[in-house]
């Protein structure tokens, strides 16, 4: 079978096995975007208490760049560990990669699974800047123009990380996780010119045979739009999109275009040999790909609790809004109007005017909306204390810390799976500049005394290594209890003899008050410090020779 006739066989069975998944997504996005589902009441009050849930997690997991550590697999040279770790944090401020990951985590939150491709990228730009003369100052043509240089120059040169579409990917059914699947497919859109400029594809000019004016999205996917911008959007017809479905399995990369033409096939480009994609779930799913986010489980009492508030509303405006029982023909509707001291007139005893009142059912109604919110609180772990809100129920200190301490077991291992989601992206960031640093590339790096440029050589990053991230590296930093930490630690052993230990937690506390600049004075201190102590010392130990002298020589008289 041709590699087309089977990359088609493929998509289709992969389009059949994610659409009842697809709906499932659907459903996670009404909720999260704030649609809700279609009330039967007059009220439209949609509750965002699962978009809250979400908003919470995002910044308890990644509240800053994770930091990762390179360890050789061999006995190396500690410096070239240094030099990738390095190289890990310049690529992560070049690529944006912070705002890509929080888009990744929370398609993790909203639909159970995140997934990210990363591969190489290379982009030129037009730099355009002024001759100037010895004196310093643009030179000017004989038309008394500025005179301007155009370069092109590299723009990005890099490891690039994108966030899949969930609705856009699609894995080997029988698969349990991405590498071991026996093929996996990203459909993307890119412009005629985007292929042409690429310089790796090929069978393009047979491709513009079959361009349409007009791409058909998935049903899902529009479904997806009219949710986040209240419409499927229109089809842009000054740019020609082109459907790309690309397909890596055991063969390599298979990029077929428009639905028919195979533009670009291969054996797997990347020295790691893995498939670009790595996959984060919010909750694991045993035996499954896909895994369960914050939304799903809770899903129907999501809309129960916008039933209830909206019940709620609507019972208060009947009340508010009185309709009328009137027995005969002759009473004026308008005088029905509610208003001060108003009167309505009847012409005859024969005429009556009863106002409709409904009953009052919002008595317990409240408290129908705290056993939802409950509900959702225990299947999910994500209490109001949690959100910085109040809560009605265990207001005692040690309510609510069990509570939490039950929260951040469930934070503690969510932080876990990122972190082992980074460790597969920190591995192939480095495989990544491995195979593509051919020359020297110099890199800005940011320590704790300001900024300084580090030169990279192919030779100083080759060999194995493994991206290990630090635990809970990217937690929020509670920056007034370090310090209190720092400072307690200091009063231990402020009267202790361990003068350099103290020396180094007066350095911590610098560093946790942001006073770094001081730094250097206190250096110097401890340089004068160190040189007093010696001089003490080699005085005591001249003292110490002196006075054995003496003791041996008033033994010997």
């Amino acid at each position: 079978m041709k590699k087309s006739e089977i990359l088609k066989t493929r998509i289709e069975l992969g389009i059949r096995n994610t659409k009842d998944k697809f709906k499932v997504f659907n459903s996670c996005d009404e909720v999260y975007l704030g649609s809700g589902k279609t009330q039967f009441t007059n009220s439209k009050i949609y509750n965002p208490y699962s978009w809250a849930n979400v908003e919470t997690i995002v910044p308890r997991m990644v509240a800053q760049k994770p930091t990762v550590e390179y360890k050789p697999r061999e006995p190396m040279d500690d410096f070239s560990s240094e030099i990738h770790t390095a190289l890990f944090k310049y690529w992560w401020d070049k690529d944006g990669a912070f705002e890509k990951v929080v888009s990744w985590i929370k398609n993790a939150l909203i639909y159970g699974t995140g997934v990210v491709k990363l591969y190489w990228k290379t982009t030129e730009k037009e730099v355009t800047s002024y001759e100037f003369g010895q004196d310093g100052k643009p030179l000017l043509d004989e038309n008394d123009e500025f005179i301007t240089n155009v370069e092109t120059v590299v723009d990005f040169d890099d490891p690039c990380l994108e966030v899949v579409n969930m609705y856009d990917f699609f894995l080997d059914p029988e698969a349990r996780n991405i590498q071991d699947a026996q093929w996996a497919i990203h459909r993307y859109y890119k412009s005629f010119d985007e292929l042409e400029s690429a310089g790796y594809y090929k069978n393009l000019k047979r491709l513009k045979r079959y361009l349409t004016s007009k791409i058909e999205k998935s049903p899902e996917e529009t479904e997806r739009k009219e949710l986040a911008f209240g419409h499927a959007g229109e089809y842009d017809e000054t740019v020609d999109n082109i459907e790309i479905w690309e397909m890596w399995d055991k063969d390599g990369l298979t990029v077929m275009a428009a639905g028919e033409i195979i533009i670009r096939e291969q054996a797997n480009p990347f020295w790691h040999g893995k498939k670009p994609f790595i996959a984060l779930n919010d909750s694991i799913v045993p035996q499954e790909f896909y895994g369960k986010g914050e939304i799903e489980p809770v899903i129907k009492l999501q809309h129960a609790l916008n039933t209830i508030q909206n019940q709620i509303i609507d019972n208060r405006t009947q009340i508010l809004m009185n309709m009328w029982k009137i027995t005969g023909e002759n009473v004026d509707e308008s005088e029905l109007i509610f208003r001060p001291n108003g009167i309505i007139h009847l012409s005859n005893e024969y005429e009556k005017v009863d106002p409709i009142v409904p009953p009052d059912l919002t008595g317990n109604a409240q408290k129908d909306v705290s056993i939802v919110k409950a509900d959702i609180q225990q299947a999910l772990g994500i209490y109001d204390y949690t959100k910085g809100a109040e809560s009605g129920i265990n207001k005692t200190a040690t309510g609510i810390g069990l509570v939490q301490e039950a929260a951040n077991a469930r934070f503690k291992h969510k932080i876990q799976l990122l972190e082992e989601a980074i460790k597969e992206l920190g591995d192939m960031v480095l495989s990544l500049y491995q195979q593509y640093i051919t020359d020297k590339k110099v890199i800005r790096v940011v320590g704790e005394k300001g900024e300084k440029f580090v030169r990279v050589l192919p030779k100083d990053i080759a060999g194995s290594y493994d991206c290990v991230p630090e635990a809970g590296s990217t937690l929020m930093i509670d920056k007034d209890k370090e310090r209190e930490e720092v400072m307690n630690l200091y009063a231990t052993f402020a009267a202790q003899p361990f003068e350099n230990l103290k020396m180094e937690l007066m350095k911590k506390m610098l560093d946790k008050f942001g006073m770094e600049t001081l730094k250097d004075a206190l250096d110097k201190d401890i340089e004068e410090w160190t040189q007093r102590m010696m001089q003490q010392q080699e005085q005591e130990a001249v003292m110490a020779q002196e006075q054995a002298a003496m003791q041996e020589q008033e033994a010997a008289i």
